[in-house]
């Protein structure tokens, strides 16, 4: 045998080598992760079955939310109808009054029904637009419906 055929072997022998141990190495490593990686998997179903329980119990409140502003606003077109039977019978007496009562009745009704057609499109976690400026995500806890703040950043 000659020199560069030892130095070969030689070589040869220390890739197999390091290569076994860096086999060995990773072996370990994934025995070591596989169990956090069940649990993490585990933990992550858990969750996502919450979420989907929340989901359920958002679109129960919505329903209840959007039931009793539908009666609210039939309520206040009720009470727009009767203001209208008043004026046509009091004649010229107070019909400014009468009026203007009709006329907020007639805009808390559509703002009702614009709040309903808003709180049917939301969905869990959804980004909405604050009244007062700012942005806040859709949440459902305690039976109530809110919106979060989440500042002035979307």
């Amino acid at each position: 045998m000659n020199i560069s055929m030892i130095t070969t072997s030689h070589i040869l022998a220390e890739v197999r080598n390091t290569t076994e141990m860096m086999l060995k190495k990773a072996r370990d490593q994934m025995r070591h992760l596989k169990p956090k990686a069940i649990n993490s998997l585990k933990h992550l179903r858990s969750l996502e079955a919450q979420v989907v329980q929340e989901r359920a119990h958002l679109k129960e409140m919505k329903q209840l939310f959007v039931t009793t502003v539908a009666g609210l606003r039939d309520e206040l077109n009720n009470q727009k109808d009767i203001l209208d039977g008043h004026m046509r019978s009091a004649g010229t007496r107070n019909v400014t009054e009468l009026r203007i009562r009709s006329k907020l009745l007639e805009y808390k009704a559509k703002q009702m029904y614009d709040l309903e057609m808003v709180v049917h499109s939301w969905d869990m976690g959804d980004k909405v637009q604050l009244p007062t400026g700012g942005h806040g995500s859709v949440r459902c806890r305690h039976d109530r419906i809110y919106v979060r703040n989440d500042g002035n950043d979307l």
